[in-house]
């Protein structure tokens, strides 16, 4: 009796050995999974941060007061969302790129064809308004931008060519006016 107690005895050993080094490896499955939904969870987090911030940059453009502001915010947009060390804006001009913003770290306008890390048209509808390019990255970007990083600066593309248009029309339209007021309103009077 004592060696068939015995032998169930090892048999239950075994079966719970057996169950113990199953357990371990779901364990360990389970803490690989929970690893992957932390790193799910960061990405999901900072990809909520920058949309924010991309709304708070979108509504700064948009309420932005003249050109100049808007072109201030299409810069900060691209060197703190973005990464963007060395980037230029163009606006087009009588069918032609004009450069109109600059990275601090430059005195010249890159030609907007030059090779770019990236770029976008600024478009509204079908209408190209300008580019943007972006020729050098900050450091901690290690050389390369995100599929997130991407899609700021397709979004930066329409969200910018609305507002920059807008004032870019606001300001021609305020310099009519002001024409109007020194020019021909005087003329108007003398009649």
């Amino acid at each position: 009796m004592a060696a068939s107690k015995e032998q169930a005895l090892e048999s239950e050993n075994r079966a719970l050995k057996a169950e113990v080094v199953d357990l371990r490896r779901r364990v360990s499955a389970l803490d690989g999974r929970l690893d992957e939904i932390r790193r799910a969870l960061d990405e999901l987090g900072a990809h909520a941060e920058t949309l924010e911030n991309l709304f708070v940059a979108s509504t700064r453009l948009h309420a932005s007061s003249d050109l100049n502001e808007a072109l201030r915010v299409v810069s900060d947009i691209l060197r703190d969302l973005v990464g963007a060390q060395r980037y230029a804006v163009y606006m087009y001009e009588d069918g032609r790129p004009r450069a109109v913003v600059l990275d601090e770290l430059s005195t010249t306008a890159p030609d907007p064809g030059a090779p770019a890390v990236a770029g976008t048209d600024l478009t509204l509808g079908e209408r190209k308004v300008g580019l943007v390019r972006i020729f050098e990255l900050f450091p901690q970007k290690k050389g390369r931008l995100s599929t997130l990083d991407h899609e700021l600066i397709s979004l930066v593309g329409q969200q910018a060519a609305a507002a920059l248009l807008a004032k870019r029309h606001a300001r021609a339209s305020a310099l009519d006016e002001f024409v109007h007021f020194l020019v021909e309103a005087p003329m108007e009077k003398s009649r």
